[in-house]
């Protein structure tokens, strides 16, 4: 009884997990500077049509001395139509605490930039480029993009 008890215990975890469709990470970032015109892009294909997040996942070295990076997120649909969105990714609170998941010198996020988001199946294009006020981001890590299904 027990054992069955923990089974469907798993079982039901596991059923609200989101699962990942596509990931891909860079680190080929020079000196840790994310340049200006250094736009990150990521193409993946979606086998199924149906609801999905989209995010970020941008790493930096702890105590980066900004609070936030402005970041311009285009999408490329299966149709060439484009969705831009111009999102301010938050690396501190008002209160100057790290907002990601620190490590030592090294801060993790992960920030939604489409949420529940309906897409057709189909090969997709992501770019994520900065525009902030400066030639250059410092103390960046990585930036990726995340793929998920989204939960009902």
């Amino acid at each position: 009884m027990k054992r069955t008890l923990l089974l469907l215990a798993a079982c039901a975890l596991l059923a609200s997990c989101t699962e990942t469709v596509y990931k891909e990470y860079e680190t080929d970032l020079v000196g840790n500077r994310w340049q200006k015109n250094d736009v990150k892009t990521f193409n993946f294909t979606l086998e199924e049509s149906g609801v999905y997040d989209i995010a970020v996942d941008f790493s930096h070295v702890y105590g980066t001395q900004f609070p936030s990076v402005p970041l311009k997120v285009v999408l490329v649909k299966p149709d060439q139509s484009r969705e831009t969105v111009d999102y301010l990714m938050q690396l501190r609170d008002g209160e100057g605490n790290e907002l990601g998941d620190c490590t030592g010198d090294y801060c993790d996020l992960r920030e939604p930039v489409f949420t529940k988001k309906e897409l057709k199946a189909g090969n997709y294009q992501i770019s994520v480029a900065h525009v902030f006020d400066y030639e250059f981001v410092p103390n960046v890590l990585g930036i990726g993009v995340r793929v998920t299904e989204s939960e009902d």
